[in-house]
C-alpha cells in the first residue's frame, strides 16, 4: 500500500468517534503521540478536563531534556504541540506558568518548525489565564537572549491579557510595550513587531514614536510606514493579530486533518522523494511545509510568510 492511501486511511482517525474517559493521563499521552498530527480534538479536549493529573504529565514533557532534542520519533515530535494546545484550554495559573515554560524550552532548542505552528497564536493560549501570569510573560519578553519572534508573541499576549481584564491594564501593558518599542538599545526586530501592535491601537500618545521608528531602517520587520500610520491614526484603533488567530485548536478539525495529510503528500511528490512506511500502521509525516518562516509567501502577496499565509 502507497504512503499516502495507509496515511489517509488510517485507523487512527477513527480515534475521534471513540471515548477517552477510561484512559489514565499516560495512557491519553501515549495515544497523543501515536496519533502525530491527525489527533482528533475529542482526545485534546478529554486531556485537558483531566486537571492536576494531566498537568503532572505535561510538566514531565517539559522537563524532560528527551523530548526537548533532536532524536525524536514524529509522534514526540508532535506530542510537543499538543502539550501546548492543553494547556491553552485549562484556566489556570499553573497551565500559564507551564505554557511560558514551553516557550523558554521551544526557544532553547531553536525548532523553528515549532515556533511557525504557534507564531500569532499566544495570545489565544493564554486567553483564559489569570492576569497573574502577566509578570512571568513580561519576564520573557524583557530577556534579550530569547528568540526576538517568541518574545514579540510574549509581548502581544500579556497585552492582550490586560486588555481582557480592564481598560487601566490596557493602558499600563501598553506604556510597557511602548518602553521596549522606543528603545535605541533593544533588538530592532522586537521593536518593529512591537511598534506594529502599538499602531492597532492608534493612541495619540505614541503616535511620534512610531513616525520616529517607520523612518528607521530595520530589514524586512520594518512593518509599517509613515503612511500606513496616517491612515491608522485617520481610521482609528484597528484589529488586532490575535483577533483573527483566535482559534488554534482548528488544527483538528477534520478538514485540517485532512488537508495537511494532502499537502505532506503534494510536497513529498513536488519534491520526489520517496514514499515510505515506517513501519506496518505507521507512516512518515512531515511535520512542517518547506517555506521558511522569513521566506515570501508564496500567495504572491510580497510579504513575509510568517505574516500571511503561514500553515494554521
Amino acid at each position: 500500500m502507497s504512503k499516502a492511501s495507509a496515511r489517509m486511511s488510517s485507523p487512527r482517525t477513527s480515534e475521534a468517534r471513540e471515548s477517552f474517559s477510561d484512559k489514565t493521563p499516560s495512557e491519553l499521552v501515549r495515544l497523543l503521540i501515536r496519533g502525530e498530527d491527525r489527533v482528533p480534538r475529542a482526545l485534546i479536549d478529554e486531556c485537558a478536563q483531566r486537571g492536576e493529573a494531566m498537568l503532572d504529565e505535561l510538566d514531565a514533557i517539559l522537563q524532560k531534556d528527551y523530548y526537548w532534542g533532536d532524536d525524536l520519533g514524529l509522534g514526540e515530535w508532535w506530542l510537543r504541540l499538543h502539550a501546548v494546545m492543553i494547556l491553552g484550554l485549562m484556566p489556570h495559573e499553573t497551565a500559564g506558568e507551564l505554557l511560558v515554560g514551553y516557550m523558554e524550552r521551544m526557544d532553547g532548542t531553536g525548532d523553528e518548525d515549532l515556533d511557525e505552528w504557534f507564531f500569532g497564536y499566544w495570545p489565544a493560549l493564554f486567553r483564559n489565564k489569570p492576569v497573574t501570569i502577566v509578570p512571568a510573560l513580561r519576564a520573557f519578553a524583557e530577556d534579550v537572549a530569547r528568540d526576538v519572534f517568541l518574545r514579540a508573541n510574549a509581548i502581544n499576549a500579556a497585552i492582550a491579557l490586560s486588555e481582557w481584564r480592564s481598560p487601566a491594564a490596557l493602558d499600563e501593558a501598553l506604556a510597557w510595550a511602548a518602553h521596549i518599542a522606543f528603545d535605541d538599545d533593544e533588538d530592532d526586530d522586537v521593536r518593529m513587531l512591537t511598534g506594529s501592535t502599538l499602531l492597532d491601537y492608534a493612541r495619540p500618545e505614541y503616535r511620534e514614536g512610531l513616525e520616529a521608528l517607520a523612518d528607521v531602517e530595520l530589514g524586512f520587520t520594518a512593518v509599517f510606514t509613515r503612511d500606513e500610520i496616517e491612515q491608522q491614526y485617520a481610521a482609528g484603533p484597528g484589529e488586532h493579530e490575535w483577533d483573527r488567530l483566535s482559534d488554534p485548536w482548528s488544527f483538528y478539525t477534520p478538514d485540517a486533518i485532512a488537508e495537511r495529510q494532502a499537502r505532506w503528500t503534494q510536497e513529498e511528490l513536488d519534491s520526489g522523494e520517496e514514499t515510505f512506511e515506517d513501519e506496518p500502521g505507521e507512516t512518515y509525516v512531515r511535520p512542517s511545509p518547506k517555506i521558511g518562516r522569513n521566506d515570501l509567501c508564496p500567495c504572491g502577496s510580497g510579504k513575509k510568510y510568517k505574516k500571511c499565509c503561514m500553515p494554521q
